[in-house]
């Protein structure tokens, strides 16, 4: 088990435990090693792509409509604003490391493999099998954890990235833009701009100049989740964003629209796996003591 002083949480009860990284470089992404025996992921999404190796036991998860498994060498990868879940699918649960990278990183790595060409990778696959990608990950996992330079880091990351964009992404491709498309999207932008706001399905409905009902069936089915889910994804990101800036805990669920620090912390460890205070004290970010 690797170990460093961004350990944060284990639970020798459960066997569950879970680390959040700060990764060194410029380009960095957040990392995150667990073993999850329990914890189940609410369905969400993320601003970053999402990299991830599982390392033993199997993991399960769905992506849009779709349950997908995870085995013990495999790797998942899942495009920014894909809603997806994730879950142990065995009796000892899984150990995974994943990591998530912003989209600038991708595209860099995209020109890189493409040869010249800028576009924005997406990946064509959420479960692979390749063993020289595995192996990369791995090593730059190893890395990441051990503490490794700034510059042995980032340059595992990127052979690792220029691997999984080349041989399993392809140019990200807009989808049709029928009327359903474009009032899911239409929903999501104004979610994007007001999704501090206690904002009602009523008042996106009228917004978009449709029925709540239809609005809501829309939006799941070409979005892959409820409109106050991508809400809550949204204020959990805002939330991580502001602690990763040093605001106290209280402050950041107060500006990322939730009711109190309670309901910020039930939320934080359903879509990242470990609490508020943990991915702070992790982050080395300031936080207020609670009772």
């Amino acid at each position: 088990m690797w170990t460093n002083d961004r350990y944060i949480n284990e639970t020798p009860a459960d066997g569950e435990w879970a680390r959040i990284y700060c990764a060194h470089g410029p380009s960095a992404p957040q990392v995150l090693h667990a073993r999850f025996i329990c914890h189940e992921f609410s369905r969400h999404v993320h601003e970053e792509y999402v990299i991830g190796l599982v390392e033993t036991g199997v993991q399960r998860f769905e992506i849009g409509r779709v349950e997908r498994f995870t085995p013990a060498g495999s790797i998942f990868l899942i495009n920014p604003g894909e809603a997806h879940t994730g879950a142990p699918a065995c009796p000892g649960g899984y150990v995974y490391r994943t990591a998530y990278p912003q989209a600038e990183l991708m595209r860099q790595a995209a020109h890189d493999a493409w040869s010249g060409k800028g576009a924005i990778p997406q990946f064509t696959s959420a479960v692979v099998n390749d063993a020289q990608l595995s192996a990369l990950l791995s090593a730059y996992h190893g890395s990441v954890a051990g503490g490794a330079t700034a510059l042995e880091q980032e340059t595992r990351l990127r052979a690792a990235i220029h691997v999984a964009v080349a041989r399993h992404s392809q140019p990200w491709l807009t989808r049709t833009a029928d009327g359903g498309p474009r009032l899911a999207e239409r929903a999501r932008a104004l979610i994007d701009a007001r999704f501090v706001e206690n904002i009602s399905l009523s008042d996106l409905a009228e917004a978009c100049r449709a029925s709540p009902f239809h609005l809501a069936r829309t939006f799941r089915r070409h979005l892959g989740l409820a409109p106050h889910t991508y809400q809550t994804s949204l204020r959990v990101a805002r939330a991580r964003a502001l602690i990763d800036a040093g605001e106290p805990l209280a402050m950041a669920a107060f500006a990322a629209g939730f009711a109190d620090q309670s309901h910020l912390n039930r939320l934080f460890k359903r879509l990242m796996g470990v609490t508020p205070g943990q991915y702070a004290r992790a982050r080395g970010a300031r936080t207020f003591k609670t009772a």
